[in-house]
């Protein structure tokens, strides 16, 4: 397998990544830790269906489309949300569960 294939995939997981951590971080409760992760990775998840489902009925299911796809929600994450607009307080932080009791020493 030629290394291009590798970075194509990494190149469109980055861009699926950093899609899915700019919504995950400025939308919502701050999390952090595990709990951010888990939301970005879904996120991230849902983004790849997301454009599977509305190129593959156009029949543009291909490397290519994905990545100007990608990249078009990139563009539009960094024109849409301001992060001064989507700054978070620290009274919307999430409190941690018990069982993240300990994270607290």
């Amino acid at each position: 397998m030629p290394r291009s294939h590798y970075l194509t995939f990494w190149l469109l997981a980055a861009l699926a990544w950093l899609v899915a951590r700019r919504l995950s971080c400025t939308r919502g409760p701050r999390m952090i830790g595990i709990d951010a992760f888990v939301r970005a990775s879904l996120l991230a998840f849902a983004i790849v269906v997301g454009c599977g489902l509305v190129l593959g009925p156009l029949r543009q299911l291909t490397v290519a489309a994905y990545l100007v796809t990608e990249i078009a929600l990139l563009a539009i994450t960094y024109v849409a949300i301001h992060p001064a607009r989507a700054a978070v307080s620290e009274k919307d932080e999430v409190e941690r569960p018990v069982m993240y009791a300990w994270l607290r020493d």
